[in-house]
């Protein structure tokens, strides 16, 4: 699993890529503890790019959760495949966690600013 963080409409995305399993589920964590250190509103993960996600990979989010709990925070991820995304709602983490079908439409729901980037974006269906 690769990351990078990007700034879109002013809101700061976390965009993941890859497999998250239990070779890189540590490091995921250690990404996702320092991100929780820094208390905000919401946060947005990109999660298009992720194919697969395992137990431990859930179990990180579902600590992130409640890392940034105390903070009444917002996790919002999106872009999930459908495989990924039944991963999730198997388990019921759809109740923790606010699933929007992309990018776009998670900025729009959290308030940010339309700019050029989110213009050039889909966000139907959000």
């Amino acid at each position: 699993m690769k990351h990078s963080i990007e700034t879109l409409g002013g809101i700061e995305v976390i965009q993941l890529h890859g497999e998250i399993d239990l070779n890189v589920s540590p490091d995921l964590r250690e990404l996702l503890t320092k991100k929780a250190q820094s208390p905000q509103d919401y946060f947005i993960f990109d999660m298009e790019d992720v194919s697969y996600i395992d137990s431990s990979g859930l179990a990180t989010f579902v600590e992130f959760f409640q890392l940034t709990r105390e903070n009444n925070s917002n996790i919002l991820l999106a872009g999930l495949k459908p495989r990924v995304r039944s991963i999730f709602e198997l388990v019921r983490l759809e109740e923790l966690f606010i699933f929007c079908d992309s990018v776009a439409g998670a900025i729009e729901k959290v308030g940010g600013a339309p700019g050029s980037v989110l213009n050039s974006m889909d966000s139907a269906g959000d």
